[in-house]
């Protein structure tokens, strides 16, 4: 959060925040026994970037699997996942 908010007050825009690969951390950790130490540290990180964080004009977050097994957004992924697919076929109907 503080460096969305440095980055407002320089350039006077609120910046698009965009996380790659999420999920490879958490990916990682799950294979070596560490989830639960990671999952709590990056869920706070997100939470605190993402949510109520009034610096940011937008936010973006991509993952390198489709569906993870564990994810921290809940049925969120999974409903995102459904509309994407919808609107795909959509436009390859159009």
């Amino acid at each position: 959060m503080v460096l969305t908010n440095v980055l407002y007050e320089y350039y006077g825009i609120k910046p698009l925040v965009i996380i790659y690969e999420y999920d490879a951390p958490f990916i990682e950790a799950k294979s070596n026994g560490y989830y639960k130490d990671v999952r709590t540290t990056l869920s706070s990180i997100f939470g605190n970037t993402f949510k109520g964080n009034q610096y940011i004009d937008k936010g973006i977050m991509t993952g390198i699997q489709r569906i993870a097994q564990e994810s921290i957004f809940g049925s969120l992924i999974i409903l995102q996942y459904v509309l994407l697919q919808m609107m795909s076929i959509q436009t390859s109907l159009a």
